[in-house]
């Protein structure tokens, strides 16, 4: 009898091993209780803005049809378009728009465009031209400033971009 109950004494009493320990998992559940509802919900303040662009159609076939295609070139002295109607034919086939100190003159470029798409109202293609070194927010601006007239009339809706090489 004696040696039945030292026997249940030892199977029942558990030996614990030197260097053995259980690992508590709580705190990590608990950061992550947290931090998932952080995460979703800052999640939406985060957005981004996309300008819907084309690249050029190809075509195999010769076209026989006239294309209006006006040009914005963006340089650090300003800004030149380039394009068609009576406008550009008074003025050899450009009008230069120099900066007003530091800053592009957006509200003479959508005159000038507005007059551009007066002689040709079918025209919606724009190409823009920049410079390596000017900055993306100033690009934005002018497809801004050629998409729309303050009026909301659209101008030139569809731009293409290129880029001027030195």
């Amino acid at each position: 009898m004696e040696r039945t109950q030292s026997l249940r004494r030892r199977i029942t009493k558990r030996r614990e091993l030197p260097g053995a320990y259980e690992i508590n998992v709580t705190p990590v559940l608990n950061l992550f209780i947290c931090l998932i509802p952080f995460l979703l919900i800052s999640a939406v303040f985060v957005q981004l803005s996309i300008i819907e662009t084309d690249a050029p159609a190809t075509s195999t076939a010769t076209s026989t049809k006239a294309v209006s295609l006006a040009m914005v070139i963006i340089s650090n002295q300003g800004m030149t378009v380039a394009g068609f109607g009576p406008i550009m034919k008074a003025n050899k086939g450009t009008v230069r728009l120099p900066k007003k100190g530091k800053s592009y003159d957006y509200n003479g470029l959508t005159k000038l465009l507005e007059k551009l798409k007066q002689s040709d109202p079918k025209a919606e293609d724009l190409l823009i031209m920049a410079a390596p070194d000017i900055r993306y927010e100033t690009i934005i601006a002018v497809m801004d400033a050629a998409r729309q007239n303050p009026d909301g009339k659209a101008l030139f809706p569809k731009a293409f971009f290129g880029g001027i090489t030195s």
